[in-house]
């Protein structure tokens, strides 16, 4: 089976674990008004953002590329234990609504 690939993709890569990845203060301050971004989801994702850029807008090869491969495939899935940002356990919750897929996330740090 050929893995998901991709920013995205990673998170549906049914291992039931969620990482968070650094991110950025958007908090507003009267002293530093304009925001700059710097977070690259770094510890959520398996390499650098470097590695996820296309050279066009519709390519498809790029280093974690899966367009290419046949559905016979045996592709890696990406490396839980290799990441570095906080994990936690995906929980069914009860009681979920029509609209709600009945998931959650803990917030314990131990996935």
């Amino acid at each position: 089976m050929v893995s998901l690939l991709g920013l995205i993709g990673q998170s549906w890569d049914v291992d039931g674990t969620a990482v968070d990845g650094r991110a950025d203060d958007y908090k507003f301050s009267k002293e530093h008004p304009v925001v700059r971004t710097e977070s690259m989801a770094e510890g959520a994702i398996e390499g650098s953002a470097d590695l996820y850029e296309l050279n066009e807008p519709f390519a498809t090869d790029f280093a974690f590329d899966r367009f290419t491969r046949n559905a016979t495939d045996v592709c890696a899935v990406r490396d839980v234990a290799s990441l570095t940002g906080k994990k936690r356990k995906r929980v069914d919750r009860a009681g979920a609504s029509d609209d709600d897929d009945g998931l959650s996330y803990t917030s314990d740090d131990d996935a």
